[in-house]
């Protein structure tokens, strides 16, 4: 049994409140948990992922989360080696970074080559399943993967950042997964035990690795393969019935053994649809590549991909959009509504050595054979914003509204806006011109986490365009996802002081067109505020809070200061330090307050906590040895919590 206190009003008069919390003890764990290495080990918190593999170790007896937080630095890599008794599709184990926070974890786990690690072998069922990873942040594997699922099943990655590694995100025997919302940078060609640098890539799906999904990622600046999907020349090498859609890929050179921007090998039954590759100008490989896809010695067949539809590939090098391998490859079921732009030097189409120059060229190959495919596909200008950054579209694209709702139905895009009738080609959807809205996107999104006040500036570009003669006429931009309009100007700046994630969207409006809008979801990070405890310690008996806190939230009309002494219980977490208050806790706290109160305070500038605060020594003597928790909130009009800072510990 745990008791958590906190203290409220004024240094001379303490009030308390006691909550009680019973925490029963597990063989197999079930529940929400922390990670954080900033605070002690405690029956909730971790301070190591290892820890918390090592609490799994007896299996689970329900869903089991594990809030992540930033705590003093990078986390060391971490593996689960096999199936963890009770984990199913409904008792899902997940490891995500907790509100506000950006967890990393940096440098192989023990005794591998990758950072994160499920499963030993390339077999099928000899890894952990049915474990999500989301808003991690993984780097430091030089010779391996940053993430890597080998025999497992039902494996979700979604929202993580890998990068600098020897390689992405790959999934070698570990069929019914999902990857999407992430992205990969700076990642070579090198996977490591159990993976193959042969079948790598920024994210590789491999050897019956099937019925997974690889959705809206983001993958540049690799000297690899950006996305493969295949494997070795067996019945357990193939990969079937996977669904790629909506990833944008740029600046990847593509080297490997099999080569190309996005390699498909031996994907039988596999869609890879409304996709943009660019790829980049010192590249001699193809953008889009399909190879061995026909065999009559493996049982079963390996047969052709279902569909390879509406993707954009421009090439500003010597090598070719698309690519066959072999003159004897067969291809996709459903081949068409592609665009390909040869910026370069390079040919649209390649088989095997003999290059095509033109579309014409390539639409009327007999070996393999096109005929009845590839007739809707187009060559012409991609128009992404940034070929090396940003891949969406600009009205010029030949992308724009040609595509193609004949296939494969999809119903959004990379930015989650619904799809037109008809489509963008590519993994952009925009309305058509005359009248288009467009922003680029800031050279800094996310506001790094910091003591004190941390007033978040971000500028805008707007980039639309009108044919109308007087041009775009008004500008509206929504800059934190509450639709009401906080600025008119073309180029506005906006700044953010309360802690969160926040889309942006711009409208404008022209006198001939009406209006037109872009939404970039989930743009702008804010990281936490926070404040620190100081003391001179050894009885000396003050206290000083530096820097002071931010209370610069917009919608907070007061502060408080919530205080436990119960220091055995995990930072941030039990009663106040993570929940709604209840009634009976509000009326203990308001009491009226002083201006500059520590405890209770009006949200004016000027005033406490936009001022130091300090408690002279001697004054607190009276607690010496004794260590203190401390968390400051801003509340609304209504009494609800807007925001809450980092909790902070202090020894008197």
């Amino acid at each position: 049994m745990t008791t958590l206190q906190f203290l409220a009003r004024g240094a001379s008069r303490l009030a308390a409140v006691a909550i009680v919390v019973t925490s029963p003890m597990w063989a197999q764990i079930t529940g929400t948990y922390t990670i954080d290495s900033a605070q002690p080990a405690s029956p909730t918190n971790f301070v190591t992922f290892a820890d918390a593999v090592t609490a799994l170790s007896a299996g689970v007896a329900g869903p089991v989360v594990f809030d992540v937080y930033n705590g003093v630095g990078p986390y060391a890599g971490f593996g689960i080696t096999a199936p963890l008794a009770g984990s199913t599709g409904v008792n899902r184990i997940v490891f995500q970074a907790a509100p506000g926070q950006n967890p990393v974890i940096s440098g192989p786990a023990v005794g591998n080559v990758q950072t994160i690690k499920f499963g030993t072998a390339n077999t099928a069922n000899t890894g952990p399943k049915y474990i999500t990873l989301q808003g991690l942040t993984v780097t430091g594997a030089a010779a391996g993967a940053g993430i890597i699922a080998a025999g497992c099943d039902g494996i979700v990655i979604a929202n993580c950042k890998v990068h600098t590694s020897g390689s992405g995100i790959v999934l070698t025997q570990s069929p019914n997964s999902t990857v999407q919302d992430c992205e990969v940078y700076g990642v070579g060609m090198t996977t490591g035990t159990p993976g193959s640098a042969t079948y790598t890539g920024g994210i590789a799906l491999v050897d019956s690795s099937n019925a997974c999904v690889v959705q809206r990622n983001r993958i540049h600046d690799c000297s690899g393969i950006g996305f493969f999907m295949g494997g070795a020349g067996s019945a357990t090498g193939q990969v079937r019935d996977n669904f790629v859609v909506n990833n944008t890929i740029w600046n990847c050179l593509g080297n490997a053994t099999y080569p190309g921007g996005i390699v498909c090998r031996r994907a039988t039954n596999s869609t890879l649809a409304y996709n943009s590759v660019s790829m980049p100008a010192n590249s001699t490989q193809p953008g889009l590549s399909i190879q061995a896809a026909a065999s009559t010695t493996i049982v079963p067949n390996i047969g052709p991909m279902a569909e390879v539809s509406n993707n954009v590939v421009q090439h500003a090098g010597s090598g070719a959009c698309i690519n066959f391998d072999v003159t004897t490859a067969v291809v996709p079921t459903v081949f068409d509504y592609n665009l390909y732009a040869a910026v370069g030097s390079g040919p649209v189409g390649k088989v095997a050595t003999v290059n095509y120059a033109t579309l014409a060229a390539w639409q009327t190959l007999t070996a393999p054979s096109l005929i009845g495919k590839e007739s809707n596909t187009i060559a012409g200008a991609a128009g992404f914003l940034n070929p090396n950054g940003d891949l969406h579209i600009i009205p010029s694209s030949a992308a724009l509204a040609t595509g193609s709702v004949s296939v494969i139905p999809v119903v959004d895009d990379m930015d989650q806006q619904p799809r037109t009738v008809p489509p963008c080609r590519g993994a952009d959807e925009r309305t058509a011109p005359p009248l288009y809205a467009a922003f680029a996107l800031p050279s800094t999104t996310t506001a790094p986490a910091g003591f004190g006040p941390l007033a978040f500036t971000v500028s805008f570009v707007d980039q639309s365009q009108s044919n109308a003669p007087a041009g775009i006429s008004s500008w509206a931009w929504d800059f934190n996802g509450d639709n009401i309009v906080d600025s008119n100007l073309q180029f506005p700046t906006y700044t953010y002081n309360t802690p969160g994630v926040y889309s942006v969207s711009l409208t404008v409006t022209d006198g001939v067109n009406g209006s037109d809008t872009l939404t970039r979801s989930n743009l702008i990070t804010v990281q936490p505020y926070k404040f620190q405890f100081f003391t001179s310690g050894l009885g000396a008996g003050d206290l000083f809070i530096s820097p002071v806190p931010n209370s610069q939230n917009p919608t907070a009309s007061m502060g408080y200061m919530f205080l436990s002494f119960n220091t055995t219980q995990a930072i941030g977490t039990g009663g106040l330090f993570g929940v709604q208050p209840d009634p009976t806790s509000w009326n203990i706290l308001l009491s009226p307050p002083a201006p500059g109160d520590l405890f209770h305070w009006y949200v004016v500038p000027g005033l406490f906590p936009n001022t130091p605060f300090a408690v002279p020594v001697g004054t607190l003597s009276f607690l010496a040895g004794q260590s203190l928790d401390g968390v400051q909130v801003d509340v609304s009009p209504s009494f609800t919590i807007v925001a809450k800072s980092n909790v902070s510990r202090v020894t008197f």
